[in-house]
């Protein structure tokens, strides 16, 4: 069974939550290998919540 076979809801869903400026989008860029949170070193950049569907 694939992830497009898989109802939303029964998926592991994995959140990352700190203070501001911790790395967080950083770190979802890392892991997916994509660069689908905006960073920056100016201080909140990232103000949208960024969501990506991917097999682990």
């Amino acid at each position: 069974m694939g992830l497009n076979d898989t109802p939303n809801a029964n998926r592991v869903h994995i959140g990352f939550f700190g203070r501001r400026n911790a790395g967080k989008s950083s770190v979802v860029n890392a892991i997916t290998g994509q660069d689908l949170a905006v960073v920056s070193e100016k201080k909140g950049t990232t103000t949208d919540p960024v969501t990506k569907a991917m097999e682990l």
